[in-house]
């Protein structure tokens, strides 16, 4: 297969698709200034950072994350599915059974065929697909692009059949972060649907499609959920709030329950404490666990939590301070000896033992970046900088377990191709 280019800071341009994948990450789109390059003559052949990876390997198009452990996929606009798993050398494909299944979704009057590829792991399932207009002869109006997922049904949505997530935000494709705007109940025997929450009252926006937030799910929601029916809204909002401010609401119903209103953001768990979300305050935002229809602070902020924070799973980070906090418990952590330029993603280990916190100081194909790997429990920390580190956007920083970190990196001199990275933790700081 020809390997596929990348140009930074566009990520990937899908002509072959006839459709525009721009993958801009949120922590890179504000107060981008120029930077000097580290060197002209940087070179990958060179590079210290490669010399501490404990694995490394050339992709065709970026790699996701799945609901599995150690179990990613590739997906090609063309709307094929590839699995890997992670093995003592690296990445490589997944040797187990790999089923498909065609099903079709009715989202706003529209019936929007896919076909799903997906694996089964005891009594997890994981699974993908792509509707585009330029793959589909379905005569689909409204949405020329559709991402599917297929999860684990959370009990509480109910006993059987599997959870069906539609995003309809193609700049999200190559994410691991996606913010789903439709939710089914699939049956994988029939291939037959049904709608999560009731359409009743729903309202269209001006391109003609049922309000995008009606319903919102994420990853870290989803996952918290155990037995309890709940999911996001900013339904009772003007549609420019959607995502600032939202609902915690009960499946079920014409009449939907309100478990939470006036949430802030769209971070919240579920937790066997109780519901855990944010709100805003006059000067900044709390962190807040709601238990017997009584709430708790857990921590109070300063500051705007939409510009002044990034975040991370459970986990905030002050930009300024570079304080970072545990929204769960309140626990904070003082990050030293940390290097942060104009813009930069976060990174917390699964288990909250390690932070990574990759920056770039500029836009400039060689521009400086820096990550930088911190133990949380030692305080200690390992900094490297040099040019092509990661992929200024879409670097998709994640963990296989609680000690390893996988992330992608340009794959040459010029900026193009991708390269994934596997870093052990505890091996970069014993360097």
């Amino acid at each position: 297969m020809k390997t596929y280019k990348i140009l930074i800071p566009v990520l990937l341009i899908l002509a072959s698709a006839s459709v525009v994948f721009a993958v801009v990450s949120n922590h890179y789109t504000k107060n981008i200034k120029p930077a000097e390059q580290v060197t002209t003559n940087f070179s990958l052949a060179g590079s210290k950072y490669s010399a501490m990876l404990s694995g490394s390997g050339a992709l065709d198009y970026p790699l996701l994350q799945t609901d599995i452990d150690g179990l990613f996929y590739l997906a090609n606009p063309n709307g094929t599915v590839v699995f890997y798993e992670v093995a003592p050398a690296g990445l490589i494909p997944y040797k187990g059974t790999v089923s498909t299944l065609k099903t079709k979704v009715t989202c706003s009057g529209q019936n929007i065929p896919v076909k799903l590829t997906y694996i089964r792991k005891g009594d997890k399932i994981t699974g993908f697909g792509l509707f585009t207009t330029a793959i589909s002869k379905a005569p689909v109006k409204i949405f020329e692009y559709a991402f599917f997922k297929i999860t684990s049904l959370p009990s509480g949505y109910g006993k059987s059949g599997v959870l069906l997530l539609v995003d309809f935000d193609k700049t999200h494709f190559y994410l691991n972060d996606k913010l789903y705007t439709e939710a089914f109940i699939l049956s994988p025997g029939s291939g037959k649907t049904a709608n999560l929450v009731t359409n009743n009252a729903r309202t269209i926006d001006i391109t003609g499609a049922f309000r995008s937030d009606w319903i919102m799910l994420n990853d870290g929601f989803l996952n918290s959920l155990g037995g309890k029916p709940y999911y996001l809204s900013s339904r009772d909002y003007n549609l420019d709030k959607k995502g600032l401010i939202s609902e915690i609401i009960t499946v079920g119903g014409s009449k939907p329950a309100r478990v939470v209103t006036g949430a802030l953001g769209l971070w919240a768990r579920v937790t066997e404490k109780g519901t855990a979300y944010l709100r805003g305050t006059d000067n900044g935002f709390k962190s807040v666990l709601l238990a017997d229809k009584k709430e708790t602070v857990v921590k109070e902020f300063s500051g705007d939590y939409f510009k002044d924070y990034i975040s991370s799973g459970s986990y905030v980070l002050n930009k300024k301070s570079l304080i970072l906090t545990d929204l769960l418990t309140g626990e904070d952590k003082a990050l030293k000896n940390v290097e942060v330029n104009d813009h930069y993603v976060l990174s917390v280990s699964p288990n909250g033992a390690w932070a990574v916190i990759a920056s770039t100081g500029g836009t400039g194909l060689k521009a400086s970046q820096s990550i930088s790997f911190c133990s949380l429990s030692a305080g200690t920390v390992k900094t490297v900088t040099e040019p092509l580190i990661f992929l200024q956007t879409g670097a998709n920083f994640c963990w296989t377990d609680n000690n390893t970190l996988l992330h992608l990196r340009p794959d040459s001199d010029d900026g193009t191709g991708i390269r994934y990275c596997i870093v052990k933790m505890t091996d970069i700081l014993a360097q």
